[in-house]
Parts: structure tokens; sequence; C-alpha cells
């Protein structure tokens, strides 16, 4: 069973990290005057 727990907690966190990613690149594009 830890096998699956590790692997489903890795899943999560790279979900965690690619959507954090996504706001903070989106946020990013906003300030920089992504307006065209």
């Amino acid at each position: 069973a830890t096998r699956e727990t590790i692997y489903l907690d890795v899943a999560i966190g790279y979900a965690a990290l690619s959507f954090l990613g996504v706001v903070i690149i989106s946020r990013f594009l906003e300030r920089g005057g992504g307006h065209r």
C-alpha cells in the first residue's frame, strides 16, 4: 500500500505544482501588460 500512497502523493504534488505554475504565469503575463 505504501507504493500506491507514494504514487498518489506524487500525482497530487505534480498536479498542485502545475496548477500553481499556471496561476503564477498568468499573473506574470497580466503584470507584464499582456493586453494586445
